[in-house]
């Protein structure tokens, strides 16, 4: 069973069921689609534990049918164990070993969860970095160049702003480091009147000229700044650590990982708040 969280104790699936319903990830009514009737519930052996049965022509429907959960096979206690050993941001293997399901399940619910911080951050956009006269440190790190797990050589970009408490960035996967592949992220996420600290200021002023935004973004060579540097390092430090634990990731997933890495800077600072906010944002993205 799930250990205490917080204010919250399991005890059987009558507790795990009043959770999901109280939170909005389960509906707490329901109409037969034939009978346009309201349903109750009714104890049968399916993975909740309880389906919604009509009165009038018996049918039932499963409760998570319509949910995050439809057509999905892993029970709801086992899906809110995933939940906060992906809070408590335990790896894979040790999933796998303390709920007994198999690798593939935690895999799929892990890259749900991911999927889930990518779809929050950009329905809720950050405000952008920077402002007037306000420096902006760009981040441009090579994390592996193992070709174990198809990983090869992989770049990530980045934008801190050092003027902020706790830091904010912004980190990207990208295929190169051109400065024409580069600029379209600093300006998509930078206020104009920026000042832009970059090791390739000459390269960005250049190309900025070129796409006519050398008047909104103030490229300049970071000489001199060991304490913004030291700002930067820690931050990218930060994020480098989760892939060092994983040993390596697959291409295709780097900014699945990097989006996780954000939404917990922004919204799962500890424990508890990493479990309470990852399911609101559930129940805001898929409303019962």
């Amino acid at each position: 069973m799930l250990p205490k969280i917080g204010p919250y104790a399991f005890n059987g699936l009558d507790d795990y069921m009043e959770f999901f319903q109280r939170r909005g990830l389960y509906p707490t009514a329901k109409n037969c689609g034939y009978c346009s009737i309201p349903m109750y519930t009714s104890t049968r052996n399916r993975s909740d534990g309880l389906v919604w049965r009509c009165h009038r022509c018996r049918r039932t429907i499963a409760m998570r049918t319509g949910t995050f959960l439809s057509g999905q096979k892993i029970e709801m206690d086992n899906w809110l164990n995933l939940v906060y050993y992906w809070a408590t941001e335990t790896p894979v293997k040790q999933a796998i070993v303390h709920t007994g399901l198999k690798p593939k399940v935690v895999i799929q619910q892990y890259r749900f969860l991911r999927d889930l911080c990518s779809r929050k951050l950009l329905a809720t956009p950050a405000a952008l970095f920077g402002g007037p006269g306000v420096i902006v440190q760009t981040v441009e790190r090579c994390f592996s160049q193992s070709k174990k797990n198809g990983c090869g050589q992989q770049w990530i970009f980045g934008l801190v702003d050092t003027s902020t408490k706790p830091t904010r960035g912004y980190l990207h996967y990208v295929e190169d480091r051109e400065a024409t592949t580069l600029l379209p992220i600093i300006e998509e996420n930078t206020q104009d009147g920026t000042v832009i600290h970059s090791d390739k200021w000459t390269s960005y002023r250049r190309e900025s000229t070129l796409h006519g935004i050398a008047d909104n973004r103030h490229f300049v060579n970071p000489v001199g700044e060991a304490y913004t540097k030291q700002i930067v390092d820690s931050y990218w430090n930060k994020a480098k650590s989760k892939f060092k634990a994983m040993k390596g990731v697959k291409r295709e997933w780097i900014n699945e990982y990097l989006d996780e890495f954000m939404w917990r800077e922004e919204y799962g600072k500890d424990l508890l708040q990493c479990f309470e906010n990852i399911i609101d944002h559930i129940a805001e993205i898929y409303p019962q």
